[in-house]
């Protein structure tokens, strides 16, 4: 889709911005995966679940950036921000400051914010393996 002379700059994108989908996806999928492994119909409370990340997100952002910062490492969705910022060293120089100046703030550790994504993957895939662990034992 680029041009030929932009190819060769956009390369180093690839790794991050794989890698930053390939979380995000992880931890969702574990979420939604542990949610309905929790619930009885798997639908309905998968559903629930992404309505409760959306609200969720919301709150967690206004507590945030209403003098409580460490809310905002409980929120996937702010998490996942800081954490694809970092990855793509989003600063004043770059194209996407001067594109979004308007940008949503991020947490202040990307670090914490990767080891509160992990945790949120961790519960999810933690609350599938009780729910098989229930369930073999109940034979």
């Amino acid at each position: 889709i680029a041009p030929p002379s932009l190819r060769g700059e956009l390369w180093w994108l690839v790794v991050p911005t794989v890698a930053s989908a390939a979380l995000g996806g992880a931890v969702l999928t574990a979420g939604v995966v542990g949610v309905s492994a929790l619930g009885q119909r798997a639908r309905t409370v998968g559903a629930v679940f992404i309505a409760g990340l959306v609200i969720m997100a919301g709150v967690t952002e206004g507590l945030a950036e209403s003098g409580y910062p460490l809310w905002g490492y409980v929120s996937p969705e702010r998490d996942l921000r800081t954490v694809v910022d970092w990855l793509l060293q989003v600063g004043n120089q770059s194209v996407a400051a001067a594109v979004m100046p308007g940008r949503p703030p991020s947490n202040a550790s990307p670090i914490g914010s990767l080891i509160g994504l992990l945790a949120w993957t961790a519960a999810g895939l933690g609350a599938l393996t009780w729910r098989i662990q229930r369930e073999v034992r109940r034979g």
